[in-house]
C-alpha cells in the first residue's frame, strides 16, 4: 500500500450514496499518502453518514483536513500524521478522541460536546481553540490524557479554570508538561477557597515532568484522589510540605533519581499500598523519624532498584497493618529493624532479593511466626534470621539462615 498517494473519486466509486452503511474506517501505514479528496458530487449528500469510528495511523505525509460532516462519529483516533490538520468542531457525537502527533488541532466553533467521555492530546504542533466552548465540552469527560502540548496550557488564561469544568473527571494523565501540573495545583487551591472544587478525580498520573521539583501543594485538596503514579520526573526531590491528599490509598513512584525520601514526617494514614522503584538516591522512606506517629494503615510495601536505600523506617510506623513486604536490589540496605516486625505486625508475605548488605532480620515474637504464609530470601542476602519456635500445627516454620 506504500504506492497510495491520493484517496479520491475512485475510493467513493459511482454509487449515489457512498458508504451509507459503513461504521468503521481505518487507514494504517500509508507512508506516501498525501491527499484525501472530499466527495464532490453533491454537497447535500452526507458521505459516511453512519460512520462511528475513524482511525488513521502512521500516515506521515497526509496533508489537508478530515471530512467535516461525520454526524455519527463517536470515536476518533489520529496518530503519526504530522502534516494533518484535525478539526473536531463538528463531531457532536464524539465519545472518545485520541489525537497524537498531528500538525494542528482545531475547535473553533461555539458548539460543545455533550457526550465526550475520553480525551487524549499528545505532541500536537499547534492548537486553535475557542476556549469557552472547549471548556464547556469537558463536563462529561471521565478520562483525560495530555502529553506535551504546552501550548494548550498557555492558551488557558488565568480566568480559565480547567478543574472547574472537569466535574466528571476520574482519571487524569499528564506527561511532559510541568506547567500544566503547576497550574492545576494552584487552581485546586483557588477553587477550594471559592468552595467550587467539584472535581472528583480518583486516579492521577504525572510522568516525564523534568522541571517538577515537588508535587504542588494544591493537589492536596483533591479530596477524592485514590491513586497517584509519578514516573520519570528527574528533578522531583520531595512532596509538598502539606502532604498528600487525605483520601489517597495507592502511590507508585518510579525513575525519579532526585527523590531523597518519600515523606517528611510520616506515611499518610490513608495509604494502603506503596511501590517505589528505580529511585537511585532514595535514602529512606521518612526524613524525620523522630516525629513519626504510629497510625499508619499500610498493607503493601514494595521497594526495588533503590541502591542508596540504607534502612526502612524505624519506630514501627508501618508495622501494624502491613501484610506484604517486597524488597529487591537495594544493595546498600542494612537494616530492617526489630520494631518493624514486632508483635503488632500482621505481616503474611516477605520477599527479599539481591540485598547483599542486609545484616539481620528478626521475627521477634511468637505471634509473628504464626501468621507468615510465604517467605523467600535469596542467597545474595547475607543475613541471619532469628525467630521463636513456631507452633506445630501446620504454620510455616523458619529456621536460622546464614552465618
Amino acid at each position: 500500500m506504500d504506492a497510495v498517494e491520493s484517496v479520491g473519486p475512485e475510493f467513493y466509486g459511482e454509487c449515489d450514496l457512498p458508504f451509507q452503511a459503513l461504521e468503521i474506517l481505518e487507514f494504517e501505514k500509508l507512508k506516501n499518502w498525501k491527499e484525501w479528496s472530499p466527495y464532490q458530487q453533491d454537497q447535500e449528500i452526507r458521505v459516511f453518514s453512519y460512520l462511528k469510528k475513524l482511525s488513521i495511523w502512521d500516515c506521515p505525509k497526509l496533508e489537508g483536513s478530515l471530512p467535516e460532516q461525520l454526524d455519527s462519529l463517536t470515536k476518533l483516533q489520529i496518530s503519526g500524521c504530522e502534516e494533518l490538520v484535525v478539526s473536531i468542531s463538528n463531531y457532536k457525537q464524539l465519545h472518545e478522541s485520541d489525537i497524537e502527533n498531528c500538525k494542528l488541532l482545531m475547535h473553533t466553533s461555539p458548539v460543545h460536546f455533550e457526550l465526550l467521555e475520553s480525551l487524549s492530546f499528545s505532541y500536537i504542533s499547534e492548537l486553535k481553540f475557542q476556549t469557552e466552548a472547549f471548556m464547556k465540552s469537558l463536563g462529561k469527560v471521565k478520562d483525560l490524557v495530555i502529553i506535551g502540548c504546552e501550548e494548550l496550557t498557555s492558551s488557558f488564561q488565568n480566568e480559565d479554570r480547567l478543574l472547574q469544568h472537569l466535574i466528571s473527571l476520574g482519571d487524569l494523565h499528564i506527561e511532559d508538561n510541568c506547567a500544566l501540573v503547576e497550574k492545576l495545583g494552584k487552581e485546586a487551591e483557588q477553587l477550594l477557597q471559592l468552595r467550587i472544587l467539584d472535581c472528583k478525580l480518583e486516579f492521577l498520573t504525572l510522568s516525564k515532568c523534568a522541571g517538577l521539583l515537588k508535587v504542588p501543594e494544591g493537589l492536596h485538596h483533591l479530596t477524592s484522589l485514590q491513586e497517584l503514579e509519578i514516573s520519570e520526573c528527574s528533578s522531583l526531590v520531595s512532596f509538598a510540605d502539606v502532604g498528600l491528599p487525605p483520601s489517597l490509598k495507592v502511590i507508585t513512584i518510579e525513575k525519579c533519581p532526585s527523590l531523597l525520601y518519600f515523606a517528611r514526617c510520616q506515611v499518610p494514614p490513608s495509604l494502603r499500598r506503596i511501590e517505589i522503584g528505580d529511585c537511585e538516591n532514595l535514602k529512606s522512606l521518612i526524613e524525620k523519624e523522630e516525629e513519626v506517629v504510629d497510625d499508619c494503615c499500610l498493607e503493601f510495601l514494595e521497594i526495588y532498584n533503590c541502591p542508596s536505600l540504607l534502612s526502612l523506617l524505624c519506630k514501627g510506623q508501618v508495622a501494624r497493618a502491613l501484610k506484604e513486604l517486597q524488597i529487591t536490589s537495594c544493595r546498600q540496605l542494612e537494616l530492617i529493624t526489630d520494631r518493624f516486625l514486632d508483635d503488632t505486625c500482621q505481616l503474611e508475605n516477605i520477599f527479599i532479593d539481591n540485598c547483599p548488605n542486609l545484616k539481620s532480620l528478626s521475627l521477634c515474637h511468637p505471634h509473628q511466626s504464626s501468621i507468615i504464609s510465604y517467605f523467600e530470601l535469596s542467597k545474595s542476602c547475607f543475613v541471619t534470621i532469628y525467630e521463636y519456635e513456631a507452633k506445630k500445627d501446620g504454620y510455616l516454620k523458619l529456621r536460622e539462615i546464614g552465618d
